[in-house]
């Protein structure tokens, strides 16, 4: 797909809007259809079916079909609705405007710290802890492997990462990538956990990254992958302070 990678999974926005005290929350998907529907029909078929009474957009909003449909045309609807529009000026953080490409930008950039100023929290993805291949375990450096959403995450590679398991916050290492030493095909985010030897196989970890270590590469053995994957844990605990 060329679709840019998301920031966001659904359900962790969702989860971000009840923290912020939003009430309901529709996500409309954005298939084939919807991509090209006319401006007017997305006024009629979707913003008058659901009753809106008052809008806001970005400044720089664009709907329907090539863009075609802008702020001016949404006040001029709402007047004959009687809706309310109104629109949210560009918010910019050292002079430049802040959007989803630049964001996108510096998390894949492994620039962790203005990630954070961008999205006013640091960056983190929380997934289900599912079965994985067990190649960690029978290298004695299990790891905890991530559902990952059809849609890749902006970051690959090696990182230092703090994590958090209901109530309980620990330190590890995470791997996003194919694995290539073991042919692997479809993304996968394997976290290893220090201190940490707990079967928690369908719960919920939030991996929060802290820093990029290394790009992910193809070791000619596993010898190799497993004497890198030591010195990355070394790097690590350095960079969390845990030595």
């Amino acid at each position: 797909s060329s679709a840019p990678p998301r920031i966001m999974p659904w359900r962790a926005k969702f989860e971000h809007f009840k923290l912020n005290g939003i009430d309901f929350c529709m996500l409309l998907k954005f298939d084939r259809k919807f991509k090209s529907m006319s401006p007017n029909n997305f006024l009629s078929h979707i913003l008058e079916k659901m009753q809106v009474k008052s809008l806001i957009v970005g400044d720089d909003f664009k709907f329907g079909k090539n863009r075609a449909g802008n702020f001016e045309m949404l006040k001029e609807w709402g007047k004959a609705k009687d809706v309310y529009i109104s629109n949210i000026e560009t918010f910019s953080v050292d002079g430049e405007r802040v959007s989803s490409t630049m964001i996108r930008k510096a998390i894949s950039e492994g620039n962790f710290i203005l990630a954070k100023k961008l999205l006013g929290r640091a960056y983190a993805f929380s997934g289900k802890v599912v079965y994985g291949n067990q190649l960690g375990r029978t290298i004695g450096i299990p790891t905890a492997n991530l559902w990952m959403p059809k849609q890749r995450l902006p970051v690959q590679g090696v990182f230092a990462v703090k994590c958090k398991l209901v109530d309980r916050h620990l330190y590890g290492i995470a791997n996003m990538g194919t694995r290539p030493t073991v042919d692997g095909e479809s993304p996968v985010l394997e976290v290893h956990l220090f201190d940490f030897d707990q079967n928690i196989y369908g719960q919920r970890l939030e991996i929060e990254f802290i820093k990029k270590i290394r790009d992910e590469r193809k070791f000619d053995n596993i010898n190799l992958l497993k004497q890198q994957i030591h010195k990355d844990i070394d790097i690590a605990k350095d960079t969390l302070k845990l030595i």
